[in-house]
């Protein structure tokens, strides 16, 4: 397929020459370094069909859907030059003729994952620039989702960078790695320094409801920004040489994000007189006097820290028994400060005019009074999951080998994964605060062409979300899909 693509790429760059029965030197020369840079790019990609039965019972409600989804990733790589790499990944996900989720943004942490239209959105673009052997620079969209263990579920190689509890999510930003050579050859071992910070930026400041002082940088109606530190430090080591073990690698990472803003759950110059003429707040409205009065609201004073401590560890192929274990860590500490909304008209005119319950009550309706995973306006939270990944390639080669697995997760009530943004579950099954169980068979069918059949069941302890504290639930969640996957 590569050689294809580069064939046809390189067919369309000189057949603008064709016509020209006389070409010149120039125009040969010009054909033969086109040839060449399209030679030097490598090609592939991927393409999946996935369908869900997913049904969820909590009390006496239940709720079933089954939706269909497609996935198309599209790589390309360059390596004209010995020392830099160029690596990018265009991409889609989607539902399935969606008539009612068919077209916005897609966000820029799920990107390629959001099931947002036939758009292609940016998931990679980064350069690896290599200083010395050992010491490589790396800059752009990162590789920062799909780490271990995804590479377990249909046993491909390592697809991402880092962990899958570590991030989560797509980010921008700047790397340094190092390869320590002072062990024998069999074992390699990195370390990386990776900075991802987190901005919030507008050209309006009436529009831009993250920020609490609408002047920011002392000028209104000009650019403006506020930005978060986002950092992590990661160590890496791999071997063959362990014994009873094919393939060792153990991996530590820090995350760390301080400062981070949290929106506004509802938008400055909000209309307080069409929220209170909810029946349930008496229906009346703000009084005659303040009728269509627009109050402002002051923004969100809610900031946190976010604190994360990420192992995994992967034994392949144990004993030679085609048996693989994946063994994931995740401790999660958050610091909260603030407010989600704070606005003296709901204390003033709301609580003067309709009293204190309907205050609370249009408080409680616009999210006012919560803070990250806490009720308080100063909290520190932590939590932690464990995630075990099995799995057992079959000797019926007949049958190419087909492989069985399973996974077991476990949250506590206070953790927090942000990995939502990019799990190709939709029940955001590792963020689970509870247990969660997952089977699966994933049968090869030809070179790069797999179909995965499994089942995942969530007991919920405690409720999803961050705004606020997790309380106690008795949701349960149970999925049965397919998913057919073609790389070329």
């Amino acid at each position: 397929m590569k050689k294809i693509l580069v064939s046809a790429l390189a067919l369309s760059a000189v057949s603008a020459f064709a016509a020209d029965a006389n070409p010149t030197l120039e125009q040969r020369v010009s054909e033969l370094e086109t040839a060449s840079y399209l030679q030097a790019i490598q090609w592939n990609g991927s393409f999946e069909y996935r369908y869900d039965s997913i049904n969820d019972e909590e009390g006496t409600t239940k709720a079933s859907y089954s939706p269909m989804r497609l996935r198309v990733l599209l790589d390309a790589a360059t390596h004209v030059d010995p020392k830099i790499q160029f690596y990018t990944r265009f991409g889609l996900t989607k539902f399935t003729n969606d008539m009612s989720n068919g077209s916005g943004e897609a966000n820029t942490f799920s990107a390629t994952r959001n099931e947002k239209g036939v758009a292609l959105s940016l998931e990679r673009a980064y350069v690896n620039y290599a200083i010395t052997k050992d010491v490589v620079a790396s800059a752009g969209r990162l590789p920062t989702i799909d780490g271990s263990p995804i590479d377990m579920w249909d046993n491909t190689p390592r697809q991402g960078t880092y962990p899958m509890l570590a991030y989560g999510a797509i980010l921008d930003g700047l790397a340094l790695s190092y390869n320590w050579g002072f062990l024998p050859d069999q074992y390699k071992f990195s370390t990386r320094f990776i900075y991802t910070p987190l901005y919030n930026v507008s050209s309006d400041s009436t529009l831009l409801g993250n920020i609490s002082t609408p002047t920011l940088g002392g000028f209104t109606g000009g650019a403006l920004q506020e930005k978060a530190t986002m950092y992590s430090v990661m160590a890496d080591f791999s071997t063959k040489a362990v014994p009873m073990i094919s393939d060792f690698s153990l991996v530590g990472q820090a995350v760390v994000s301080k400062d981070i803003h949290l929106a506004d759950g509802v938008a400055r110059g909000t209309n307080l007189n069409a929220a209170l003429a909810n029946p349930a707040l008496g229906g009346t409205g703000i009084p005659t006097g303040d009728a269509g009065r627009q109050y402002d609201f002051t923004g969100s004073t809610l900031r946190f820290n976010i604190q994360n401590l990420v192992a995994n560890t992967t034994l392949n192929n144990i004993a030679n028994s085609n048996v693989s274990i994946g063994f994931s860590y995740l401790h999660t500490k958050i610091e909260s400060k603030g407010y989600q909304e704070t606005n003296t008209a709901i204390n003033t005119v709301v609580a003067g005019s309709k009293g204190a319950a309907a205050a609370a009550a249009l408080a409680k309706k616009l999210g006012i009074g919560k803070g990250v995973m806490t009720d308080s306006a100063d909290d520190k939270i932590q939590g932690s999951t464990i995630l075990v990944t099995a799995t057992y390639i079959t000797p019926f080669t007949s049958i190419k080998s087909p492989q069985i697995g399973g996974e077991y997760v476990h949250g506590t009530k206070n953790v927090q994964y942000w990995g939502g943004y990019t799990a190709d579950n939709l029940t955001s099954f590792y963020a689970t605060r509870g247990s969660g169980y997952h089977a699966f068979i994933s049968q090869p069918l030809a070179a790069g062409v797999n179909v995965r059949i499994g089942y995942m069941k969530q007991d919920h302890e405690f409720s999803k979300g961050y705004v606020g504290a997790p309380v106690a639930s008795t949701l349960k969640e149970n999925t049965v899909y397919g998913n057919f996957r073609y790389t070329f």
